[in-house]
């Protein structure tokens, strides 16, 4: 008779342990959140692209609470200028946000100038200081998380 406890003791604290891993990393996906940093024109690339395309850095910071890493796998987002799309920001490279830390990522956009001259010309008379809005979704290994923010567009930057 005790050599059936211990495979089943073995079992059941595996299954325990198991549980309690999911339950972390499903917590950590939960609650997984975000801080918009910074929208900044890359003017070196902008100058280099002689003004058909508006180079501009996105940073976010990617919080995990949780107990466990949350792997992000895809990131989709759009960007607005008032009512008219400027672009997508789009990203696949997977990377991990380690368990109770933070991360921030910067993602690369371009505004084509060719169909949205109006807009671009109200961005030029507005001195580069004018309001995104980034919406769209975060893909991560445990689920999906929405993303909604309004930033102004700070100074250029020499990137």
């Amino acid at each position: 008779m005790k050599n059936n406890i211990l495979p089943v003791a073995l079992l059941l604290g595996g299954g325990f342990y198991l549980f309690r891993w999911l339950k972390n990393k499903q917590d950590a996906g939960a609650n997984l959140r975000y801080e918009p940093v910074d929208i900044a024109i890359d003017t070196a690339r902008s100058k280099a692209a002689s003004f058909f395309q508006i180079y501009y850095n996105v940073k976010i910071r990617l919080i995990n609470d949780g107990r466990a890493s949350v792997v992000v796998r895809d990131i989709d987002l759009v960007a607005n200028a008032g009512n008219t799309r400027i672009s997508t920001i789009t990203s696949s490279t997977q990377f991990s946000i380690a368990a109770n830390s933070s991360k921030v990522i910067q993602l690369t956009a371009a505004i084509s100038t060719a169909g949205i001259i109006n807009t671009v010309l109200n961005i030029i008379e507005d001195g580069f200081n004018f309001p995104i809005t980034v919406t769209g979704t975060i893909l991560t290994d445990l689920g999906t998380v929405n993303v909604s923010f309004t930033k102004v567009v700070g100074a250029p930057t020499m990137n």
